[in-house]
């Protein structure tokens, strides 16, 4: 059984621990286009006792029209625990919050195709056509024009998929609270 000290938390990233966080997703081989022009505030860390397990952003201040969840990654000693589930639910929490009932993902070369199967599978994302306005997030990003310039964008039914996780029997831990109001569960 999981001691008290070894169970998901998840809470917003500090001020202090953005240079830190932005040096783990360089190592992972992240992006961090995302993390460098949104507020602290956008981005959760899961923790399981004193380690992070992962991260998962969402930012509805860039572009209100296309709020965009993003760099969504468990390290693999974390993962098949749950984790990803909680940072996706606590994202989509967070977007019905802010009002969306729509948010937007970008999908990469580098995102596996059982994944996006996945995705269209659950009837909770499809692929969309989206204007300049939301790619064009990307024109000062060091990566622009390398593989994200085969990247597709998917919207995702926020509340469906909310429900969903909650209620489609995917393993979930015990819901956490994160400080500022929003739940996960």
């Amino acid at each position: 059984m999981t001691s008290r000290d070894e169970r998901l938390h998840l809470r917003r990233l500090e001020a202090r621990e953005r240079d830190t966080l932005m040096e783990r997703m360089e190592r992972a081989g992240r992006q961090t286009h995302s993390m460098k022009r949104l507020r602290l505030g956008s981005v959760y860390i899961a923790e399981v006792g004193r380690s992070i397990a992962g991260w998962g952003g969402f930012d509805f201040q860039s572009n209100r029209r296309y709020p965009e969840v993003f760099s969504l990654f468990v390290y693999p000693e974390f993962r098949g625990q749950g984790i990803a589930l909680a940072l996706e639910l606590v994202r989509y929490r967070e977007a019905q919050a802010q009002g969306a009932r729509h948010a937007y993902i970008r999908v990469g070369s580098e995102v596996s195709p059982g994944l996006t199967r996945k995705r269209l599978e659950s009837g909770c994302f499809r692929f969309v056509e989206v204007d300049g306005s939301f790619s064009e997030l990307c024109s000062d990003c060091p990566q622009n024009g390398s593989s994200c310039a085969t990247q597709q964008f998917m919207v995702i039914d926020v509340e469906k998929r909310a429900a969903q996780i909650v209620s489609g029997g995917q393993r979930l831990p015990p819901p956490p609270t994160v400080p500022g109001g929003v739940t996960a569960g």
